[in-house]
């Protein structure tokens, strides 16, 4: 099957879809890259595909640039060497580059529709009526305790840092 994929003239290609089962590894990364019906829940089709590290290294670097993080769902498309592979008699793509303009697309369109929902319910609208507050008494940070953007915040922020979780309670500041 390998030399019939390379007498078609097929042995690279680009490969859009959406990435599932994601397991990183130390050795290789693997993962499967799906293509959905219209319906968004009905699999057409399935691609294994994967990544030696240091490609996968500047898949990832090339994602982060683009502000985007590898992990399932992510809609993508990659380049790379289809292959068969003799241990488990499958295809794959074994990945060299990415175009994270798939999945930065993906996530403007589905801001887009998200935004013309809150207008056309009148959500957006409400929501633009409300007075900010003169001043600001409580604010919640919902993240990881790791998180660079909770970093962020607390750097740039002129107030005691919260308490760490395993002291925080329920009840309001004095």
């Amino acid at each position: 099957m390998g030399s019939a994929i390379r007498e078609a003239g097929i042995g690279k290609a680009w490969v859009q879809g959406t990435v599932s089962g994601f397991r990183p590894g130390a050795r290789f990364t693997s993962w499967e890259l799906v293509e959905y019906e219209a319906d968004a829940t009905t699999v057409a089709a399935v691609v294994q595909a994967g990544a030696f590290p240091r490609e996968m290294a500047a898949i990832t670097q090339v994602l982060r640039a683009a502000g985007v993080e590898f992990a399932d769902g992510l809609e993508v498309g990659f380049f790379g060497r289809i292959e068969t592979v003799a241990s488990f008699g499958r295809l794959r793509l074994l990945a060299r580059r990415v175009d994270p303009r798939v999945a930065v697309g993906a996530t403007v369109l589905r801001r887009q529709a998200l935004l013309a929902e809150l207008e056309s319910t009148g959500a957006a609208r409400a929501q633009r009526l409300l007075a900010p507050p003169v001043a600001i008494r409580r604010l919640g940070l919902l993240s990881a305790a790791t998180a660079a953007g909770r970093a962020d915040v607390l750097s740039s922020a002129s107030w005691p840092a919260p308490p760490s979780p395993s002291t925080s309670s329920n009840r309001p500041p004095p």
